[in-house]
């Protein structure tokens, strides 16, 4: 039965004659993973079978012994072994079960780039999906946090063994003589998953014995229903998000006037890709707060986000520690484009004749039009000085630079990385991403201008 289940899995889904990677962790569902694909290694015509294992350095003694058991498991199958040994941590560390999670991924994706797999499977079984789905409506969940695990994702991750139930893979191994080894963290109820495993779902079974099959079918309703409303979802995401990077992301407000929906799943889905633990009451929270045009709100694990005027900016621990940038001096080609590291910006400029080039002026100002008979054509970016004064498009004088950003409800994390562009006098021309001097604007009296865009190096 299980053979047979993986092998339609893997023809369904195509993961067959490539290399695959293997998650293997030592306990019975990843153990189970590895003899089965070992087994029908020939019947799918894997070109090669890597097996990945990740020690977290959370319990010394048992991790070391699991991770030698692992590394001993390849040797005999003849598979390549990653392993990887994390410290730093320990099991009474608030969101280690997220670190954990995060860390194995990173690892699994950089194997999968360096060396080449098509996939990597992961021993995630029927019993994990209908604890996650409990998990979820426990926590309180949007709709996508109700499809639960995906049996493939788009990044190659895949789960062969989403349709079997954990008994049946450990009767498979008992049947085939095969070890493994038993976590004892497991058992710890005071993990919300361990209770759900070994006192909720086992209660719940008591009067419905099928329970799993229905959380797990239900989890699948779940997707069906989501391939039908995600473009609303993703199409709010492509009109809101301004800027991403790992850590950070800015974006639109949402207006009064949209519907409730594609905001709370699109602010979902931002923030399972960012790794930002959460529960339905912090989205809740998240879209009443950045209603307001200023502050700092905290968000779980040390990540925070700052209101504006039209956007928010959500920002990671270790971003906001690190943000500070020291921007030197950096000279702009033009035309041409400037890579300046330490701002994170490529700048591209060029320069056209008035009326050659249709001004498509852009909301989140990383766009811009400036005359160059004013600027000159010697242009710099620079940081931010105390003394800085700055006439923005629209105003009748000049203001103190700091004072307008902070009147103009510019975060704090922002206005300590903001820099300037600057003419050859020193005098600012633009302020990226937030506005342009007044008298550098193009009038019906421009000849030739500069259009200058910035790009976020990744």
């Amino acid at each position: 039965m299980c053979e047979k289940t993986v092998f339609e899995f893997c023809n369904k889904h195509n993961v067959k004659s490539c290399k695959l990677l293997l998650a293997v962790s030592g306990g019975s569902d990843s153990v189970a993973l590895f003899h089965l694909f070992v087994t029908l290694k020939e019947q799918l015509s894997l070109d090669e079978i890597g097996v990945a294992h990740v020690n977290h350095g959370l319990r010394p003694d048992e991790s070391e012994k699991e991770a030698a058991f692992v590394s001993q498991l390849a040797d005999q199958a003849g598979c390549r072994f990653h392993d990887k040994k994390l410290g730093g941590k320990s099991l009474k560390d608030t969101g280690v079960e997220q670190w954990a999670r995060r860390e194995r991924y990173a690892f699994f994706k950089e194997l999968k780039g360096k060396h080449g797999y098509a996939f990597i499977a992961t021993g995630h079984t029927s019993d994990d999906q209908a604890e996650t789905v409990l998990m979820r409506i426990y926590r309180g969940s949007g709709l996508t946090g109700l499809c639960g695990i995906k049996a493939v994702r788009e990044d190659g991750v895949v789960r062969p063994l989403i349709k079997l139930h954990r008994e049946n893979l450990t009767a498979w191994l008992e049947k085939n003589k095969k070890t493994w080894c038993e976590d004892l963290s497991n058992l710890d109820q005071k993990y919300k998953r361990n209770y759900i495993r070994h006192t909720v779902i086992p209660n719940l079974a008591k009067r419905e014995p099928n329970i799993v099959e229905y959380l797990a079918n239900f989890a699948e309703y779940m997707q069906e229903q989501m391939r039908v409303l995600m473009p609303l979802v993703n199409r709010w995401i492509k009109e809101h998000v301004i800027e991403e990077e790992p850590g950070r992301f800015v974006i639109h407000k949402p207006d009064k006037k949209e519907e409730s929906f594609p905001a709370s799943e699109g602010i979902a889905l931002l923030f399972r890709k960012h790794d930002i633990p959460f529960e339905k009451k912090h989205i809740v929270n998240f879209l009443k707060d950045i209603k307001r045009k200023s502050g700092c709100f905290l968000l779980k694990d040390g990540w925070r986000f700052f209101p504006g005027r039209d956007s928010v900016e959500v920002v990671s621990e270790e971003k906001t520690a690190t943000g500070k940038r020291s921007v030197d001096s950096c000279k702009l080609k033009v035309p041409g484009e400037t890579v300046c590291k330490d701002s994170g910006y490529t700048f591209v400029t060029a320069i056209y004749k008035n009326g050659d080039l249709e001004l498509n002026y852009d909301d989140s100002n990383n766009t811009v039009y400036l005359d160059t008979e004013i600027t000159g054509e010697k242009l710099f970016l620079r940081e931010v000085k105390k003394s800085d004064t700055f006439r923005p498009l629209g105003f009748g004088k000049s203001v103190n630079m700091i004072k307008f950003l902070k009147n103009h409800n510019i975060s704090d994390y922002y206005r300590n990385s903001t820099y300037v562009l600057v003419d050859n006098s020193g005098n600012i021309t633009w302020i990226p991403g937030v506005a342009i001097g007044h008298e550098y604007r193009i009038t019906d009296n421009t000849e030739t201008l500069f259009k200058i865009s910035r790009r976020r190096i990744f």
